[in-house]
């Protein structure tokens, strides 16, 4: 359901080239990228297409859901093949972990208000501007936290590409912007330069949550949770967030 009430029909297996999908993997990535393609362009032209009171309304339930996210990254980090003796009372005082995340732009899902509850209970948030092919990351503040009719580029010394600035400043959690995410295997479709496919595969291995592997949130709207081709290439996220709340990917481990 979007959050005007209206069902939009999932885009399915059936949706594929003919013989496309094999348990969830087995596809050509020929196959894939077309799929992919369809789903990116299908989702695009929703988004466009809301509006602004939808996307504010959104933005108010998603800040409601940051006891869940907190929750969440806590109940990773206490697992026991973590190693770890956090639980119970001992758990819920665990300081609030530090997060990468996005900032919202072509009709994303607005997570500004709650990276901003985030940041008021303690988490750090790291925010991302493009620098060729890779991700800058940069420590953001309430002044940086708003939404962008571009790409945007947060102001602030860098703390370096890729995955080495996030295991330094002890990311717990990354929310992942995506059009589409499968809520079974957490394959995702992103907007189509890889900037996050790229980032995420410094966390092929590893347990979710860990120090370093923090925990893959994906960031979507209810009716982009739909069936999403696999290659072997990509990484799932572990979880995903909508208005409606978080959920684990039943396929994750």
């Amino acid at each position: 359901m979007t959050a005007q009430g209206e069902t939009h029909p999932a885009v399915r297996t059936s949706d594929l080239p003919a013989g496309a999908m094999a348990d969830h993997g087995a596809v050509q990535t020929d196959d894939i990228a077309a799929a992919k393609d369809r789903i990116r362009q299908r989702f695009r032209a929703e988004r466009r297409a809301e509006s602004d009171a939808v996307r504010a309304r959104r933005r108010v339930l998603l800040a409601a859901r940051v006891d869940e996210v907190l929750a969440a990254v806590r109940q990773a980090r206490s697992t026991p093949a973590r190693d770890t003796a956090a639980s119970g009372p001992a758990l819920a005082t665990t300081p609030p972990p530090a997060v990468a995340a996005f900032q919202p732009v072509a009709g994303e899902p607005d997570i500004c208000a709650l990276l901003n509850e985030l940041a008021r209970r303690g988490s750090s948030v790291l925010l991302p501007r493009p620098v060729g092919v890779e991700l800058e990351w940069v420590a953001a503040d309430g002044d940086v936290m708003v939404c962008s009719a571009r790409i945007p580029r947060p102001p602030g010394r860098s703390l370096g590409l890729g995955t080495e600035p996030l295991e330094a400043a002890g990311v717990g959690l990354i929310l992942v912007p995506a059009l589409a995410i499968d809520p079974v295997s957490g394959s995702r479709v992103g907007y189509g330069p890889g900037f996050y496919d790229r980032l995420l595969q410094g966390w092929r291995d590893g347990e979710p949550g860990s120090v370093t592997r923090p925990l893959l949130v994906g960031v979507v709207r209810p009716a982009e949770l739909v069936d999403v081709p696999s290659a072997p290439h990509d990484i799932p996220v572990d979880a995903v967030l909508t208005e409606d709340g978080l959920a684990r990917c039943e396929g994750v481990v």
